[in-house]
């Protein structure tokens, strides 16, 4: 076949092209005005301990050991955090019904890294409600403190929370119609070269 020939059988065919290219167009419009926009909340909690004052020889060499001892307690606190429990004591704190799911997947409802030889616990979330991602937040901060006062001295480690940063994702429309419009298009021209080569099988 020659390139006329295409271009005869896409003109034969331009209302079948034309009406699947508006429906793919108007799907991916209801399926981005109906997605909702996302939320994603992190925050950061610091495990500082100080050096001893009876004992400084000890704490010598720029506080090495100082930072040994903070970057175990990190541990220590991200392990608390991702658990199921700390998990659901944070709804509740937070006056939120926690989802009915499994221990696996009530742990995932939160990240929390902290990476080799640091002292800080980075924790991330999710929510479709800003409102709701920051009562979380805050409840897992409280609670972080609480946590920690029970099991250190307040005289030897101290626990810093950072702000709250809070950003959205909204479905790109835009993005999503013209990826709709090409994928009718696409597909318009398949059916049309497969109706005519079944019409004349």
């Amino acid at each position: 076949m020659e390139l006329r020939d295409y271009v005869k059988i896409i003109s034969r065919n331009i209302w079948l092209i034309i009406i699947v290219i508006v429906l793919t167009g108007l799907l991916s419009y209801l399926f981005t005005s109906k997605t909702k926009t996302t939320y994603s909340g992190f925050k950061t909690i610091s495990v500082n301990k100080s050096a001893s004052a009876t004992n400084s020889n000890y704490y010598q060499y720029d506080g090495f050991y100082s930072a040994s001892a903070a970057n175990l307690q990190a541990k220590g606190l991200a392990s608390w955090i991702n658990t199921p429990a700390t998990v659901n004591q944070i709804y509740e704190k937070a006056q939120l019904s926690a989802p009915e799911v499994n221990d696996k997947n009530l742990k995932n409802l939160i990240s929390v890294k902290n990476d080799i030889d640091s002292n800080v616990v980075s924790i991330s979330m999710t929510d479709s409600s800003k409102e709701d991602l920051i009562k979380k937040l805050d409840s897992l901060g409280e609670l972080a403190q609480t946590y920690f006062s029970t099991i250190t001295s307040s005289d030897q480690y101290s626990l810093r929370t950072g702000d709250n940063a809070i950003s959205s994702q909204v479905a790109n429309s835009q993005m999503n119609l013209l990826a709709g419009i090409f994928s009718g298009l696409i597909i318009g021209i398949v059916l049309a070269f497969g109706k005519e080569y079944f019409s004349k099988a």
